[in-house]
């Protein structure tokens, strides 16, 4: 795993990752696929997060939260190296792992 450049330590990327793995477990559940800017992606909004994954590159895909501005936006290969783009903190994160059943003794995806 890479340390993205907005990281310190590894408080930042273990919430990204854990954040990244909640939204693709909303994404699978409830997203929908569509075509946007001619790139296929999967998206979902709930409540006042809006949720997109889609492919920018081979091997690699790109998560973004808005809330509603872009507040993550973090891309992982295959061979599992994450790079993050963007990322704010905020309530959104509680909202987020809360709607995916995080905290309510359910297993997250990984």
């Amino acid at each position: 795993m890479r340390k993205g450049k907005n990281m310190v330590g590894g408080t930042r990327m273990n919430a990204v990752v854990e954040l990244r793995d909640a939204a693709m477990q909303l994404l699978k559940e409830r997203g929908k696929e569509e075509i946007f800017q001619g790139t296929p992606r999967i998206k979902v909004d709930i409540e006042d997060l809006e949720m997109a994954s889609w492919t920018p590159a081979i091997d690699t895909t790109a998560v973004e939260i808005w809330a509603p501005n872009k507040v993550l936006n973090v891309w992982t290969t295959g061979s599992g190296e994450v790079t993050i783009v963007g990322f704010r903190r905020g309530a959104w994160e509680a909202r987020l792992l809360s709607l995916a059943g995080y905290g309510r003794g359910l297993k997250p995806l990984h």
